[in-house]
C-alpha cells in the first residue's frame, strides 16, 4: 500500500506550527504601529487557519480513502472465505472491523480549529481595550489555536496509522489464504476469460507455472480436457450474461499429461451493472471422482451379476446394500429389503449359527454354506451362501447367493439314481449268489456224490483210474468251495443271519487266511439291530478297505474298529503300510473311495480318510444315531 502521504502531513504539519511562531514573533517588534502588527497578525492567523484546514482536510481524505481500501480487503477476505468455505467445509477466518468513530471527533476538531481564530479576528475589531491587551488576546487565541490544530493532525495521523495496520494484517491474511489454501484461486476477465491473477498452488496442482498461466491469454481454455470445454465456456458464458454465481466441474489437463477434475466455485464481480472479473475457487476432485466411476462400476457389477448380492451389517445382519438380482428372487422392491434383516428371510437362521458363522469369519475371513431363502409369497428355495467378511470405513459382510434349486433337483435326481443303481447292483448280487449257492453248488455236491458212488460201484478199476477220480472228487470240492466263498462275497448271508460284528470278524479272518494279512478286529456297544442297509453298507466299506489295504499298503497288520456310541456308530479300517494322497485316489481309475461316499451318502454318513505318504491311513466311517433309529425300508435293499 503507498505512504507517500507520511511525509506531506509532517511538512504540514511543521508549516502549522511554524507560521504561529512567526507571528508570535511579530508581537514583539516595535518599529511598527500597532495597527500594522494587528494587520499582519490577522494574515498570518488567515493563512495559519488555511493551512490547518487543509492539512486537516488532507488528513481526513486520506483516511477516507484507507477506510475504503480496508473495507474492499474485508469484502475480498469475506468472499474469499465464503468461497472457501462452500467448497472446503472450511470455518471462514476471523475478519476486522473497521472503526468509524473518529469521523465526528475529526469533524468536532476540525470546527474547534476553525472557530477559535474566527474569535480571535473579532477581537481585532474591539476599540474598548488598549492595542496591547487586543494583541494579547490574539496571542492567547492563536496558542489555544495552535495547540487544537496540533492535536488535530496528531490525531488524524494515529487514526490513519491503525488504519494501515489494520490493511497490513488484511494484506497478509489475504495473502496467506490465497497461497496456503490447497485450492487454486484465479481471477479472470470476463469477456476472453484470460486470466489475470492466479496462486502458487496452481502449480502444485496442475504443474503448470503461473506465469505460464498470465503470460498466454488462452491458457485457460486450451488447457480444459477437450470432451469438457464447449459445456464449460457455454456454461461460464451464461452465467457472465446472468450476472449470476455459479459453480462448475469440468477436467484440465496437468503438465505430466494427467487428467485432473475440479470443482470450481465462480463468483461474478459486477460494477455499475456490468461484470468486470471473475474470481474463482477449484479444488482438486480427482480422488472423488475416481471413487464415484469404481462405485458406478461396482454397481454395474452387482446389479449385472447373475447371483444375488448382498451387503451386510456384520452385527445386526441389516441389509445395507443389494442388488436387483436379489429383489428378484426374493420378490421384495430395494426399500423393503433395507428396512430387513437376514433373520427376515432365513428360516433357518437363529442366534447359535449366526454366532458360529461370525467365530468363522473372524477366523478364516471367509465362509460358504448351503441355507434356504423365504421369499415375499412365503415359499422358499435351497441358496449356496459365498459369506466374505470386508474391512473398508467398517466392518462389511459380502455375501454371495446363488439359488441351487436346479442343482439340489439334479442331486435328487442323482441321488435316486445312484440308491437304485446300487440296490440293482446288490440285488444282481444277490441273484448271482443264490444261484451259486443253490444251483451250481448243488450241483457240485451232486458230482462228488457221483463220483464217490463211481467209485464204490466199479471194484476193478485200475489204480490209475482210481487215483483220477480221487483227483476229479477234490477239484469239484475245491470248486464247490470257491463257489461258496464266491457266494458269501457277493452276497454275505451271515450279515442276515448272524449280524454286523460277526460278519466283519468273519471277513477279517478270512482276507487274513487268504492273503496271510493279520487283522485285529475290535467292537464294542455295537447295536443289535441295525438296518440292512445300514449294515450293508459298513460291511461293503469294511471289504473295499480291506482289499485296498491287500492290493496298494503293502503292510503285514490292520485294525478294524467297530463302536457303537450315543450319537453315532464308527466303523475305521487303519493300517501302517505306504500311505497315499487322498486327493489324488479320488482321481484314480478305481472307484473304492467313491464308492464308499456315495454308498454313504445315500444313509447321511460321513467318511474321513487320514493318510500320509510311508505313514499308513485310517479310513473311518460315521453314521449318525438316527439314521439307525429311522431306517430306510427293508424292502429297499435286497
Amino acid at each position: 500500500m503507498p505512504d507517500d502521504s507520511k511525509y506531506t502531513s509532517l511538512l504540514a504539519m511543521v508549516v502549522v506550527v511554524a507560521v504561529p511562531v512567526i507571528g508570535m514573533w511579530e508581537v514583539f517588534r516595535q518599529d511598527e504601529p500597532p495597527s500594522l502588527r494587528t494587520f499582519r497578525l490577522l494574515v498570518i492567523l488567515a493563512f495559519g487557519l488555511l493551512l490547518a484546514v487543509l492539512a486537516l482536510l488532507r488528513e481526513h481524505l486520506s483516511k477516507a480513502n484507507l477506510k475504503t481500501h480496508v473495507r474492499r480487503l474485508e469484502a475480498l477476505n469475506s468472499d474469499l472465505a465464503e468461497m472457501l468455505r462452500a467448497i472446503l467445509r472450511r470455518a471462514d477466518p476471523d475478519t476486522f472491523r473497521t472503526a468509524d468513530d473518529g469521523k465526528y471527533i475529526s469533524l468536532l476538531v476540525m470546527l474547534a480549529v476553525v472557530a477559535v481564530p474566527v474569535i480571535g479576528v473579532w477581537e481585532v475589531f474591539r476599540q474598548d481595550e488598549t492595542p496591547s491587551l487586543r494583541t494579547f488576546r490574539l496571542l492567547v487565541v492563536l496558542t489555544f489555536g495552535l495547540f487544537l490544530a496540533v492535536l488535530a493532525l496528531l490525531g488524524e495521523q494515529l487514526a490513519k496509522a491503525g488504519l494501515k495496520s489494520d490493511a497490513r494484517k488484511l494484506d497478509t491474511m489475504n495473502c496467506d489464504l490465497v497461497e496456503t489454501v490447497r485450492a487454486i484461486l484465479r481471477r479472470a476477465d470476463p469477456a476472453t476469460f484470460r486470466t489475470t491473477f492466479v496462486n502458487k498452488q496452481v502449480e502444485n496442482i496442475l504443474g503448470y507455472p503461473v506465469k505460464s498461466w498470465l503470460g498466454d491469454p488462452s491458457f485457460w481454455v486450451e488447457h480444459l480436457h477437450p470432451e469438457d470445454r464447449e459445456r464449460t465456456l457455454a456454461s461460464t458464458a451464461t452465467a457472465i450474461q446472468e450476472q449470476r454465481n455459479h459453480e462448475l466441474e469440468y477436467r484440465m489437463i496437468a503438465v505430466d499429461g494427467r487428467t485432473v477434475w475440479l470443482h470450481e466455485i465462480v463468483n461474478v464481480i459486477v460494477e455499475k451493472g456490468l461484470p468486470i472479473g471473475l474470481v474463482g475457487v477449484s479444488v482438486d476432485i480427482t480422488a472423488r471422482k475416481l471413487t464415484e466411476e469404481s462405485m458406478g462400476l461396482f454397481r454395474k457389477l452387482m446389479d449385472g451379476s447373475n447371483d444375488a448380492i448382498e451387503v451386510l451389517d456384520p452385527i445386526t445382519l441389516q441389509f445395507l446394500d443389494i442388488n436387483e438380482k436379489a429383489c428378484l428372487d426374493l420378490g421384495y422392491n430395494r426399500q423393503e429389503l433395507l428396512s430387513m434383516t437376514v433373520y427376515d428371510i432365513d428360516p433357518l437362521l437363529d442366534q447359535s449359527r449366526h454366532t458360529f458363522l461370525h467365530q468363522k469369519l473372524l477366523h478364516s475371513g471367509f465362509a460358504i454354506m448351503e441355507s434356504h431363502h423365504r421369499r415375499k409369497d412365503g415359499s422358499t428355495f435351497p441358496v449356496e451362501l459365498n459369506i466374505k467378511h470386508i474391512r473398508l470405513d467398517r466392518d462389511y459382510i459380502v455375501t454371495v447367493v446363488r439359488d441351487i434349486t436346479k442343482r439340489k433337483l439334479a442331486e435328487d435326481t442323482l441321488s435316486s439314481l445312484s440308491r437304485r443303481l446300487i440296490q440293482a447292483h446288490e440285488l444282481e448280487r444277490t441273484r448271482v449268489a443264490r444261484e451259486l449257492h443253490d444251483d451250481l453248488n448243488q450241483r457240485m455236491a451232486l458230482l462228488q456224490i457221483g463220483l464217490g458212488q463211481l467209485e464204490q460201484d466199479v471194484p476193478d478199476l485200475s489204480s490209475r483210474a482210481r487215483d483220477q477220480l480221487r483227483n476229479i472228487a477234490e477239484v469239484a470240492t475245491k470248486v464247490s468251495s470257491s463257489l461258496h466263498k464266491i457266494s458269501q462275497q457277493l452276497h454275505p448271508s451271515k450279515l442276515d443271519i448272524l449280524g454286523l460284528a460277526a460278519s466283519v470278524s468273519g471277513l477279517c479272518r478270512e482276507i487274513s487266511d487268504q492273503h496271510h494279512l493279520q487283522i485285529q478286529f475290535l467292537h464294542q456297544g455295537v447295536p443289535r439291530q441295525i438296518p440292512q442297509d445300514v449294515a450293508l453298507c459298513l460291511f461293503r466299506i469294511a471289504q473295499e478297505a480291506l482289499q485296498n489295504v491287500v492290493k496298494h499298503s503293502g503292510a503285514i497288520a490292520a485294525t478294524v474298529e467297530l463302536s457303537g456310541h450315543d450319537d453315532r456308530i464308527e466303523l475305521c479300517i487303519s493300517d501302517s503300510g505306504a500311505g497315499f494322497r487322498p486327493d489324488s485316489a479320488k482321481l484314480a481309475s478305481g472307484l473304492g473311495l467313491i464308492s464308499m461316499q456315495e454308498r454313504l451318502r445315500l444313509i447321511g454318513g460321513h467318511l474321513s480318510v487320514e493318510s500320509k505318504s510311508s505313514h499308513g491311513t485310517r479310513v473311518c466311517v460315521r453314521i449318525p444315531r438316527r439314521v439307525i433309529d429311522q431306517p430306510v425300508d427293508k424292502s429297499n435293499v435286497s
